[in-house]
């Protein structure tokens, strides 16, 4: 997993070789590049699960596009799009020129599961910030994993993982340096979440391959 690689990469060149023990570094560099750690890690994860299920709803919709095939993903990206699913309209044709343009999204599939794919995929590139609990909901269940797949010991820690993320954003270096901030501790922090992210991977990997099975 490319995570895990992104992961390292930042503990060789922002966190201490050696940990101390006592959490106490007479270089006071290491606390602003600890806390730099946490910030650029947070990225990492949110660009693995933005770009996971964006490779998803693509896949999903190539593959009805392609064979008529739905998918479970095809079936809540509409389900989770946020538009109403109105009846079928009572002429297959628009009654008047104004109503041309929109009369696709209201007789025509294929302009509907369009249509939410690129909501899907505009909200994640664009409209996600984080991995709070309500931006893991809102990518994963989209793209169809099952809610009880996703770990409520998970969803509790990434959430207060992306609150600490928050938190290093918006407030002075110099004072997490005084308040004192543990690298080890924010590295063992990341392996557990990266630990508890391994079955999600996985299931991302089987909805990938459901999208195209036939």
């Amino acid at each position: 997993m490319r995570l895990n690689e992104q992961i390292a990469y930042l503990r060789t060149h922002l966190l201490p070789a050696v940990f101390d023990p006592t959490g106490n570094y007479s270089d006071q560099s290491i606390f602003v590049k600890a806390l730099a750690f946490r910030v650029l890690a947070h990225a990492e994860i949110e660009e693995f699960f933005e770009e996971r299920v964006t490779e998803i709803a693509k896949t999903a919709w190539a593959s009805w596009k392609e064979k008529c095939h739905v998918s479970a993903t095809a079936m809540c990206l509409i389900a989770f799009s946020g538009r109403e699913m109105k009846l079928p309209p009572d002429t297959y044709s628009a009654p008047g020129d104004n109503q041309k343009k929109i009369w696709p999204s209201l007789i025509d599939v294929n302009h509907r599961l369009n249509e939410a794919v690129s909501l899907f995929i505009k909200q994640i590139s664009i409209n996600n910030h984080g991995i709070r609990e309500k931006n893991i909901l809102g990518m994963l269940l989209p793209v169809g994993i099952d809610h009880k797949k996703i770990d409520d010991v998970f969803l509790t820690e990434i959430d207060d993982f992306g609150q600490q993320r928050g938190k290093a954003a918006h407030t002075s270096s110099a004072k997490f340096v005084q308040q004192g901030i543990d690298p080890k501790g924010e590295y063992d922090r990341l392996l557990k979440i990266v630990s508890l992210l391994l079955p999600l991977d996985e299931e991302l990997d089987i909805v990938l391959k459901n999208c195209t099975s036939v």
